[in-house]
């Protein structure tokens, strides 16, 4: 028996195919990704962590449009900088969004 487990799996190390963008520095990291890609209605997940606790946003959009803005926003403003009350009132105004929080 080959104990070798990425024989078994050679395509495990690859990067996940639903991610549509991330970022990450030593501060935080934020992604985008599309769940059910060849569902009729794929959903569009943004998450975003800061390492110290203070950003912490899981979003869930059927539109990719304000999906990409708020990743957008998150990496634009907040690479390098703790959150204020402005991401929230970001999130609240982004049409289609069910879900998360923010």
């Amino acid at each position: 028996m080959d104990c070798n487990s990425y024989s078994y799996a050679p395509t495990m190390l690859d990067e996940d195919q639903d991610t549509l963008a991330s970022y990450k520095n030593d501060d935080m990291e934020v992604c985008l990704e599309c769940i059910g890609p060849r569902q009729r209605l794929p959903e569009y997940h943004v998450w975003a962590f800061s390492y110290d606790g203070q950003l912490d946003v899981a979003e869930l959009f059927f539109d990719r449009a304000p999906a990409e803005r708020l990743y957008n926003f998150i990496r634009e403003n907040y690479s390098d900088t703790p959150p204020g009350d402005e991401l929230g009132a970001f999130i609240e105004s982004l049409p289609n969004r069910y879900g998360g929080e923010g």
